[in-house]
């Protein structure tokens, strides 16, 4: 609805941190559809900027069997963070995600810290991979910790973001990540006053909430494929009568899918094939391109040409990971993709 009342011709945009963004918005509406977007619970904060990013979470979390419920610990995380004095005066971006499980579908290495649950006797601990990054020159993260407990998460997020405040790269943007810090100081180092601030933080930050294991009756039903990441309102207000008919629930996933999961897979199945809006967005080629040019500054090509090409070109069945991205950036993770 937000989207036919601000933004009629132009596309919402999927990204790969699972955020939902708005182009071509006239300035003076800028401020009324941000109080509607904050009356429906969701804000522009964390969306860019030197400062904590959106938190990302894997799709099944508290849903996929097996899996652990990271929500609230990820609310906590972000509520004990964006309290610090310095949030907004960060040396750059720093990313967080939190996968419930071992298959790391939040995709940890590549985030400045990524919080994987260790299922294990009906119990969940913490393992946490962090000071990765792409860009130019990616790097993957590395074990930092492991066997933490889920209320001390908020307390060791806290110590990470102290030691990028205090010892990131000021002068050389390109240098500037998490990850830097540790290449500077050496694995073992880095890893030793990671601890050391841990430690000092504990006393400090609230502890986070329980980390429950999936109770949920819901199961993923179906996935569709939102080509260039773009979905317009006819078709967002199409997922949500579905949502409703079912009483099944979607997530956003971090390479232009959205998947839906529910205790009537069939139901979710006939209402996506039968909406006329969603019917053929439902399979197709694994393919993601970067806004490019159509709406980054820093993109030197039109990536989502590129992608419209190659899904002309392609099978359906098509399934080995494509990933495009304008600039040396990587938003599209085409550094680590199969194909990029």
């Amino acid at each position: 609805g937000l989207a036919r009342d601000y933004t009629p011709e132009t596309p919402l945009l999927l990204t790969t941190r699972q955020c939902i963004e708005f182009h071509n918005i006239h300035a003076e509406k800028l401020p009324a559809l941000q109080h509607a977007l904050a009356k429906a619970g969701f804000t522009g904060q964390g969306a860019c900027g030197d400062t904590l990013r959106n938190i990302t979470l894997c799709p099944g979390m508290g849903l996929c069997p097996g899996s652990a419920d990271f929500t609230d610990a990820a609310m906590a995380t972000r509520k004990a963070l964006e309290s610090f004095k310095d949030i907004c005066r960060l040396p750059r971006k720093f990313k967080i995600s939190f996968s419930g499980c071992e298959r790391f579908c939040a995709q940890p290495f590549i985030n400045d810290l990524g919080f994987v649950a260790l299922v294990r006797d009906d119990r969940a601990t913490i393992k946490l991979i962090g000071a990765g990054s792409l860009g130019a020159r990616p790097e993957t993260g590395i074990e930092l910790a492991d066997n933490v407990a889920p209320e001390h998460i908020p307390a060791l997020a806290l110590a990470a973001l102290r030691i990028f405040n205090t010892h990131g790269n000021r002068n050389n943007r390109r240098k500037a990540r998490l990850r830097h810090v540790r290449q500077e100081l050496g694995n073992e180092a880095f890893i030793s006053l990671l601890q050391s601030e841990y430690a000092a933080c504990l006393p400090q930050v609230a502890p986070g909430p329980p980390v429950p294991l999936c109770r949920s009756e819901k199961m993923p039903a179906a996935q569709i494929n939102v080509p260039c990441g773009l979905l317009n309102p006819d078709q967002a207000e199409a997922i949500a009568d579905i949502l409703m008919q079912t009483g099944s629930c979607a997530r956003i996933l971090n390479h232009h899918r959205i998947e839906f999961f529910s205790a009537d897979r069939a139901a979710v199945c006939t209402a996506l094939h039968d909406n006329p809006a969603l019917k053929n967005m439902h399979g197709g080629p694994d393919i993601v391109s970067c806004p490019g040019t159509t709406y980054c500054s820093q993109a030197i090509v039109n990536t989502h040409t590129v992608e419209k090409s190659l899904r002309t070109k392609l099978p359906a069945s098509f399934a080995t990971p494509i990933r495009i991205s304008g600039c040396p950036n990587g938003c599209s993770h085409a550094t680590i993709a199969p194909i990029g």
